[in-house]
């Protein structure tokens, strides 16, 4: 069975109306911003208890009127000017070292503040505070105690991975020790932070081990040293190398007190202004392994046919893959792999001939194969994986539209590429073919790996906006809606059916703050009642910034109960985390949208 809501991106995109023209540019190629009468003043403040004016300060201005935007240095009294803007709303920020960056009106780092909305021949004077930033340093140390220099050392963060849906931790700030070791991450935002080391090593190949030497090995060389034979002293070379076996080791990333796992790390808590010494981290040596194993395919092989292995693990980034290729018999093997999960993979590829050459036709329809397999690395060898290669699965269906009019659209003249996909519970990326419509609207997409699936993209044409005059209605296949959920792909089906309607729900809201006034600086929120929807990207999530008079119009909900809340203090993507909707359902408006429905709410933010 599938499960898909971006089949509908696909289509949406297929059918999306041509983009603005972009306005002429000057004649060094940047376009030209708009002179006017307007102007904004104003001074930055450290933001205490007894605040004080910041000299050298860093301070932007962006705005539709600005395309390139401005940019000034606040003067020893910490005041700065722009001068002959156009009337318009613009977004002030400011900045200045060991201090955290501000947008004017917000009320914490990262939100989107306030606009500062110019009308023509006006002077607008602005106060922006930026508090100092966190303090967290220390000194990392080698697994013998020693000062460890040029070791990369970061303050992480927990954040929602839009484009999987999984919490990773991600770099906040990051520096590297000095030649004592010692490392100092200044201007944190006050939050909390998982502090990770890891020891810079020598350039050297990926699949390089280092290896521990053994005592025996050791005590040889100090012999030959000092004899300048491998036989004197009474070591017996051979014997003393064979009695303990060397292995290969590497440095692993370390988290704060000390593991290797990210899971068991402390977590730091910070205030801004805040300085934590002390934080002293001992790197670790970890085992390195080898993963060896066959590919076994129906067909002969192409040249430059590659294996790829990828962490699997999902709280943190996945970095770079490593990549090698089989040789004459399928074998292939990776070297220096660190302790974790992972997945061996063979993306889509043509099989049955030399690369470049057409692929052939296979039973099922397929021509692209494909093969993946599980691997729990914990510091020994894992030999004899199996990589078998199997024919790709095939989606197919038809596009309706529901109205009294039918489009005009000529299908079999648009040629998109779908977007692109993220297999999940790995971090490996899938490479989907270009979808064509034939001239009745039907489709084909071939060559897909059977597995669960997150799309990496919500802001998809005819979801929140129209195509035209046409809204996505739905996606099913054997007549199930999989608009609402992850995507999960099976096996191959002829029977979807992506529906496109002149109707859609509108919900109209108004956000004033606790005295009335209409408050811009927010973000307005409406999800789904049911947590079965709260998902990356899901399409019953809408967070949009209200107008300058504090309006926001969402449209094509789909029908059914939702809750309504406006946040002040959200960073972009937070509303797709179930965490934070959680919190903001304690203090959200329950409501409800039939099919087609307009309605108006109006929400108070405090």
């Amino acid at each position: 069975m599938m499960s898909a809501r971006s089949l509908a991106v696909t289509f949406a995109i297929c059918l999306a109306a041509s983009p603005a023209p972009a306005q002429q540019p000057a004649r060094d190629g940047r376009p030209l911003a708009k002179a006017g009468t307007a102007s904004i003043a104003g001074v930055v403040l450290s933001d205490e208890p007894e605040p004080r004016p910041l000299r050298r300060a860093r301070v932007a201005l962006s705005g539709a009127e600005l395309p390139v935007g401005l940019a000034a240095v606040t003067a020893e009294d910490g005041t700065f000017a722009f001068d002959g803007l156009a009337a318009g709303p613009y977004t002030l920020g400011a900045g200045k070292e060991a201090y955290i960056t501000m947008t004017y009106g917000a009320r914490r780092p990262g939100s989107r503040g306030a606009p500062i909305v110019l009308a023509d021949g006006q002077r607008q004077t602005v106060t922006v505070k930026i508090p100092r930033g966190a303090v967290i340093a220390g000194t990392i140390v080698d697994p013998e105690g020693q000062p460890l220099p040029r070791a990369y050392v970061a303050a992480m963060k927990y954040r929602l991975d839009t484009s999987t849906g999984e919490r990773r931790l991600v770099a906040s700030q990051s520096t590297y020790t000095d030649d004592r070791g010692a490392y100092r991450i200044y201007g944190l935002a006050a939050g909390r932070y998982v502090l990770q080391t890891q020891p810079r090593l020598l350039p050297v190949p990926a699949d390089t081990d280092m290896r521990l030497l053994s005592t025996a090995e050791i005590q040889q060389a100090l012999a030959e040293v000092r004899n300048g034979s491998a036989a004197s002293a009474g070591v017996n070379s051979d014997a003393a190398a064979r009695a303990e076996s060397p292995r290969g080791v590497t440095y692993a990333p370390i988290y704060y007190p000390g593991t290797p796992v990210a899971a068991e790390a402390s977590t730091l808590t910070v205030i801004h202004g805040e300085e934590r010494n002390g934080l002293d981290i001992q790197v670790q040596y970890v085992p390195t392994s080898k993963i060896d194993g066959v590919m076994i395919s129906p067909a002969s092989v192409p040249r430059g046919t590659l294996i790829w292995l990828y962490s699997a693990d999902p709280s943190v980034s996945s970095g770079r893959a490593r990549l090698t290729g089989p040789d004459a018999d399928g074998r292939f093997s990776f070297n220096g792999i660190p302790p974790g999960q992972y997945t061996v993979a063979v993306r889509p590829s043509p099989l049955g001939g030399m690369a470049g050459s057409p692929p052939p036709q296979t039973a099922t329809g397929g021509t692209m194969y494909w093969g993946f397999a599980s691997v729990t690395v914990q510091g020994e060898d894992v030999t004899g994986i199996s990589l078998a290669l199997q024919p790709g699965i095939t989606i197919s269906g038809r596009v309706v539209f529901e109205g009294s009019r039918q489009p005009t659209v000529d299908f079999s003249k648009l040629r998109v590429p779908i977007p692109a996909m993220q297999m999940a519970n790995s971090n490996m990326p899938m490479p989907i073919p270009s979808l064509q419509l034939d001239a009745t609207g039907r489709f084909t997409i071939p060559d897909l790996i059977p597995g669960p699936y997150r799309f990496t993209r919500s802001n998809v044409p005819g979801i929140r906006t129209p195509v035209g005059s046409w809204w996505v209605k739905s996606l099913t296949a054997g007549g199930q809606e999989l608009l609402d959920g992850p995507m999960d792909l099976r096996q191959s089906t002829s029977d979807v059916v992506v529906t496109f309607s002149e109707r859609a729900t509108e919900l109209a809201v108004t956000v004033t703050d606790a005295r009335g006034h209409p408050d811009p600086g927010c973000f307005i929120v409406v999800f789904g009642s049911d947590r079965a929807s709260w998902f990356a990207n899901s399409r019953r999530i809408a967070a949009i910034a209200p107008d300058p008079s504090g309006r926001f119009t969402v449209r094509n909900l789909p029908p059914g109960e939702y809750l309504a809340v406006a946040a002040a203090d959200l960073e972009d993507g937070e509303w797709f985390d179930p965490e934070v909707l959680q919190r903001l359902a304690a203090s959200a408006v329950k409501l409800r949208l039939a099919e087609g429905e307009r309605k108006t709410q109006d929400l108070t933010i405090r």
